[in-house]
């Protein structure tokens, strides 16, 4: 979705004495192409070629297949950019007030770059709502109300400069998803709510629309719905900033993993996905977090 970027150079490399672990594990995942399962059998006969019935004396050595370990570890690079947490994944923690609790999906480690899964019991006041670094969320589940506003499954909400404080509610058990921005822009122009049937969807690939939510030149944090027919493919792109992903409806297929409603899926900045592929169709949240 960005123009090319060159890889981030901070992404560690495994050390060598791990590189046979990351590479069973490679092996044995979910949706490993056939190629690297190829490349991970010739690297365990590499060495010897057994006979029918090995003996010391029937086991002849050979050479490892050139450039073998080189692009596999290649490969242990690039899947290390990729985070999955699945639905059925992650730690909830209580909320310090209102009973709720809380699911960390991303933390950049400075205020304001934050994903959380909050999950509140009905009557709460959205005390977890308040003093956040710029929020956006969208309801999952339940209902809230943000003053007289009410924001059910599909809704989306923001912080809006100069708007002063806005207390919440939530109406029945709610769980949202609340991305935190940072600071907001004092000359930003924003709609404070969206509702789940707006229009302004536009065409992105062929099968996939795309909705812009909030964001834009001025923003260092933009955000979408991305959905996609069944049977549709949205072709390979690079990350010009740090991409988050949360599925709402339907499943797709990214890095040769199954995600589904209520799976969550981040790629780092400068990192390539392939094709991402969908069999029943899907929506999706989209949280592009823009490179300084």
């Amino acid at each position: 979705m960005a123009d090319r970027v060159p890889p981030d150079p901070t992404v560690p490399s495994p050390p060598p004495d791990e590189v046979d672990a990351a590479l069973a594990v490679l092996g044995l995942g979910d949706g490993v192409p056939n190629d690297a399962a190829r490349e991970l059998v010739a690297l365990a006969t590499a060495g010897v070629a057994l006979a029918d019935t090995p003996t010391p004396e029937t086991i002849v050595p050979v050479a490892p297949p050139a450039g073998l370990r080189a692009r596999l570890l290649d490969r242990i690079r690039r899947e290390q950019r990729f985070q999955f947490v699945h639905a059925d994944e992650g730690q909830w923690t209580a909320l310090p007030t209102g009973g709720g609790h809380a699911k960390l999906l991303y933390d950049g480690g400075r205020p304001g770059e934050r994903t959380r899964l909050l999950r509140l019991p009905a009557g709460d006041t959205g005390d977890a709502l308040a003093d956040l670094h710029d929020p956006a969320l969208l309801v999952v589940a339940g209902e809230l109300w943000r003053g007289d506003v009410r924001c059910a499954p599909g809704d989306f909400a923001q912080s809006v400069p100069n708007d002063g404080a806005q207390s919440w509610r939530a109406a029945t058990p709610a769980t949202v998803l609340v991305v935190e921005r940072g600071v907001a822009p004092a000359a930003a122009r924003r709609a404070a709510m969206i509702p789940a049937g707006a229009s302004g969807w536009r065409t992105m690939a062929p099968g996939t629309r795309v909705r812009p939510l909030a964001g834009g030149p001025a923003e260092s944090v933009d955000v979408m719905l991305l959905e996609m027919d069944a049977g549709s493919v949205l072709p390979e792109h690079e990350h010009g900033g740090l991409e988050e992903i949360f599925l709402l409806r339907g499943s797709c297929r990214a890095q040769g993993r199954s995600i589904r409603a209520g799976d969550y899926h981040r790629a780092a900045h400068g990192s390539e996905h392939e094709d991402t592929t969908t069999d029943e169709g899907c929506l999706m949240l989209v949280v592009l977090r823009k490179a300084a």
